[in-house]
């Protein structure tokens, strides 16, 4: 289930998606959490990415660019 996450997040937002695996997993969860307004857990944010909408995925690409940026 993780790896679905990791693949659906890194297709809109690959370096969210990468850190995502790595030490940086929890910052990236959170980040994403909260652009789609829910809780840090997996179950939810995976059920959110699948019910986002245009403008959750456009916020997520620009915390994309933030994270590449630091």
């Amino acid at each position: 289930m993780k790896g679905l996450l990791k693949n659906i997040v890194g297709a809109v937002a690959p370096t969210l998606g990468s850190a995502m695996g790595g030490p940086l997993g929890n910052m990236a969860m959170g980040k994403i959490a909260e652009v789609l307004g829910v809780s840090n857990d997996q179950k939810s944010v995976q059920q959110a990415i699948q019910n986002a909408t245009p403008e959750q995925m456009l916020e997520l690409k620009k915390q994309n660019k933030s994270l590449k940026c630091k």
